[in-house]
């Protein structure tokens, strides 16, 4: 039950980022290849607090300017909860978790 409930959480933070960063519009550069434009644009650290919610947990996102993202429980990331690169182009955003 436990883990049915962090698997939830860590689908619903990647699901409120997915809504964060598709607000912005896209500009294509000449070749094309818009997509490390707008990973440097959202490069930070990011985290939502669940306690509202009735759940004592905090998850936090690292994404960084070459588009690799790392969920952490810990404002250090010194814990790797799942990690994976993100590329951004139109209106999409592709996420692949390898870890």
């Amino acid at each position: 039950m436990k883990k049915l409930r962090k698997i939830a959480m860590l689908l619903f933070a990647v699901i409120c980022l997915c809504f964060v960063t598709a607000c912005g519009s896209v500009e294509e550069t000449k070749t094309g290849n818009s997509s490390s434009a707008n990973t440097k644009e959202v490069a930070n650290d990011y985290y939502i607090d669940l306690t509202d919610l009735g759940m004592k947990l905090t998850i936090y996102l690292r994404l960084d300017e070459t588009g690799n993202f790392l969920f952490s429980n810990t404002l250090a990331f010194e814990t790797n909860k799942s990690s994976g690169t993100f590329q951004s182009r139109a209106r999409n955003t592709l996420w692949c978790m390898t870890a």
